[in-house]
This record gives C-alpha cells, sequence and structure tokens, in this order.
C-alpha cells in the first residue's frame, strides 16, 4: 500500500510545510512528555509544585487523546 501527498505549491505552502515539519513536532511532544517525567519523578519539589506538574502532565495528555495523537 502506498500514500501519496500532493501539494501545489506555493498555495499549499503551509500544509507543505506542516506535513515537512511533522516528524520534528513529534520529536519536541515526545521530548516534553520525558521532560515532564524527569521534573516529577526526579525533581526535588514542593508538594504543590507535584501538583502543578501532575496537573500540566494530564492536561497534556488529555489534549493528545482529543486530537488522537499517540506519541509511544
Amino acid at each position: 500500500m502506498k500514500a501519496v501527498l500532493e501539494y501545489n505549491l506555493p498555495e499549499d505552502e503551509n500544509e507543505f510545510r506542516l506535513a515537512m515539519d511533522s516528524s520534528n513536532m513529534l520529536s519536541c511532544l515526545i521530548e516534553l512528555e520525558l521532560q515532564l517525567r524527569n521534573i516529577y519523578k526526579h525533581e526535588d519539589l514542593k508538594e504543590n509544585q507535584f501538583e502543578l506538574i501532575d496537573k500540566i502532565r494530564t492536561t497534556f495528555y488529555e489534549i493528545l487523546e482529543s486530537n488522537q495523537i499517540k506519541i509511544n
């Protein structure tokens, strides 16, 4: 099975750039996930800071799920 994406440049420049940058965007999301996890697990945080990081992580995963994005 093959899939071919075709763009009419320069009219479709934004869509083309989005497709070309998608792997870099995924890498950024994975890096953000890892950084949040490392902060939560390895930093010496106060209780309210743990709660904030946990809330950010939860929101991050909810946003990914609502957009049907799987990063692992």
